[in-house]
This record gives structure tokens, sequence and C-alpha cells, in this order.
């Protein structure tokens, strides 16, 4: 196969689930952390010889009591990791960082609210820089789409880029 090495994290309920494909083998791998709620399935980390490589499916604000407290203990966790190598932090966010990575409706849905961008605006000054941003500060584009438009077709669907791929300022 393309990708031999392959890192599966599944949780209990099957309602998320991250992997890491890989053309090389991986030092160790991590799942979840302790001190994360619900993080089995949602969080993977991956040592590679330059790198530590997490994969994370963060909760939805409006649906997970303590989102914040989850985003804020992974970032902590990653910042530890990043003692001993780089940390690469890629996956979905359900946040975006700033209002170009939002079209349409912004307070009709999760992901915009000012509580959810100062979260991620708090990775940022923790250490992190989003990679796709730094290369493309104006660019407008977008990773996910709803759909829920009840079924008016003359409604535009929301857009937001809610997937990235951070990197430690090193």
């Amino acid at each position: 196969p393309e990708y031999p090495f392959q890192y599966w994290g599944f949780p209990d309920t099957r309602k998320a689930g991250v992997a890491v494909l890989s053309k090389g083998e991986a030092f160790s791998v991590k799942q979840g952390f302790h001190n994360l709620q619900d993080s089995v399935g949602r969080v993977i980390s991956v040592e590679f010889e330059h790198i530590w490589l997490c994969n994370s499916y963060c909760p939805v604000f409006r649906t997970f009591q303590n989102a914040e407290t989850w985003h804020l203990t992974l970032r902590s966790n990653l910042a530890e990791m990043s003692k001993t190598k780089p940390v690469v932090w890629v996956g979905d966010f359900n946040i975006v960082a700033e209002n170009i990575d939002y079209q349409q409706g912004r307070s009709l849905f999760s992901g915009c609210s000012e509580q959810e961008m100062q979260v991620m605006q708090g990775h940022f000054d923790g250490g992190f820089i989003d990679s796709y941003r730094y290369f493309h500060p104006e660019k407008v584009k977008f990773t996910w789409r709803s759909f829920r438009m009840n079924g008016n077709p003359f409604l535009i669907p929301v857009r937001s880029r809610v997937d990235y791929a951070l990197v430690w300022n090193t």
C-alpha cells in the first residue's frame, strides 16, 4: 500500500474517529490524553523522528459542555510535548480563527462566536501558527459547508474553514 503504516483511533461510541496514515513507521503512538475528557477516538498523537503529529476531532462548543476546557487542555498537552520535538497539530477544530474564515450568517452557526474565536487565538498566542493563513493571509477558502437550508434552494449555504494544520513556532 501507498501508506503502509496506519494508526487509528476510535471512541467507544463510534461517533468520531481520527487516523494518521504514513509512509514511515512511528516511534510511538498515543491515543487521547488521560487528563482530557472524551479524548479517546478524538485525539491521536504520533511521534516520528523529527516531529510529533497530532490529529484531533475537537468537540463542538454548542453540544459539548466543556469544549473550551477541552481545547485548552489539549493545547497544554501539546505544548508539553513540544519540549521534546516540534508539534504539528491537524484536524477538525470545529471553530474558525477569524472572520475571513467564515461566510454568511456568522452568529447563526456554532464555531464562530467570539468565545470560540478567542480559543483559536489562544492557540496562536500559545505558540502555534496557522500554516494555511501564514502562506495565504488574504485568501478566502473553506473546508466545511452546511447543508441545513430548510429545503430552500435559494438560501446560500454557510461555509467555514474549521480544519487546520497548526505548526509549533520553534
